[in-house]
């Protein structure tokens, strides 16, 4: 291998890396070589590549599957019970409380706009991908966190194009003050299982490895190759969206805080992060009761109501 190729590779490990980890503290320059596995994975030893082959269109909507190659249940995820969401070694860059909302609704989208200075990016978020981190995300826009800043990461590689947003620090290293776990949708509940494991216009949040998700979130804008389930999925961006961000890439990148060429040569502000009021309340919905009465049956039979299980849903047109 040739010393270019060679420090394309170097560079290329320490972008996914950083992807990967928004929290370095403090760690040796080795350290930085390091990248991060899939869900239950610790950070391992320089040198060690995670790959993903995957090949699909760069549609924003792939069209849905039921099981994944290694046979996985294609029911719709839960909510842990309830959410949790703990404060992180580090404090929020920006003051915010953690989710009240500790049970959220685990199914439905909600319509969210993501309003830069040079355009509008509708989201999609999509809570039956991950109800937990859909709902920090809710919490955070309506405390107005995103509000105000920019998008600090702008990568153009052959195999990673992604815009990520969500870190007022501008560092890479910034958050809420507060951590939740990763979460991995059923290939049931989301629409993109069948193509690429992170989609064109898939919207997913970036974490510190072992699944410390927090603020911090990445838009795919081009065909990218990103290992399976490394990262929480939220929602989509539809075309429209897409359009915005490609005339932010034509732009070019330059250095950022990372000594790499993966900042956004003109910045990239985001002036609002709107979602529905109601959306950061949304519950999850019990079990519905049918009566006796409904099942034309003795009620005398019926000494425990009779429940049916709620529709799981598999619609998902956004992260």
């Amino acid at each position: 291998m040739s010393t270019n190729q060679q420090r394309r590779e170097a560079a290329k490990r320490k972008l996914e890396h950083q992807l990967v980890n928004r929290s370095e503290r403090s760690r040796s320059r080795h350290q930085r070589n390091l990248v991060a596995g899939v869900i239950g994975a610790v950070v391992v030893v320089a040198g060690v590549i995670w790959f993903a082959t995957a090949r699909g269109t760069s549609d924003t909507q792939a069209s849905s599957a039921t099981t994944t190659s290694d046979g996985a249940s294609g029911s719709a995820p839960k909510a842990a019970a309830p959410c949790s969401y703990p404060n992180s070694t580090e404090g929020p860059v920006k003051a915010v409380s953690a989710p009240t909302n500790t049970d959220p609704a685990v199914t439905g989208t909600v319509d969210a706009t993501l309003t830069l200075g040079s355009g509008v990016i509708p989201v999609t978020l999509d809570r039956a991908l991950a109800p937990c981190g859909v709902n920090a995300v809710i919490s955070l826009a309506t405390q107005g966190f995103y509000n105000d800043t920019e998008c600090w990461r702008l990568t153009d590689y052959d195999d990673l194009k992604v815009l990520q947003c969500g870190d007022p620090s501008k560092t890479g290293r910034g958050g809420p003050g507060f951590q939740y776990a990763l979460e991995t949708a059923a290939p049931a509940a989301d629409a993109t299982a069948a193509g690429p494991a992170y989609a064109v216009g898939t919207v997913a949040l970036s974490n510190a490895g072992g699944g410390e998700n927090g603020s911090q979130f990445f838009i795919v804008y081009g065909d990218s190759t990103i290992a399976k389930d490394a990262f929480t999925k939220i929602g989509t961006v539809d075309a429209a969206g897409l359009s915005v961000i490609s005339a932010i890439a034509e732009k070019g990148t330059k250095a950022g805080p990372n000594g790499l060429k993966d900042a956004p040569a003109e910045a990239v502000e985001i002036k609002t992060f709107a979602v529905p009021e109601d959306s950061v309340v949304a519950t999850a919905v019990p079990a519905p009761t049918t009566s006796a009465a409904e099942l034309s049956v003795d009620p005398s039979l019926t000494e425990r109501p009779v429940t049916s299980e709620p529709a799981v849903s598999t619609t998902s047109s956004s992260g």
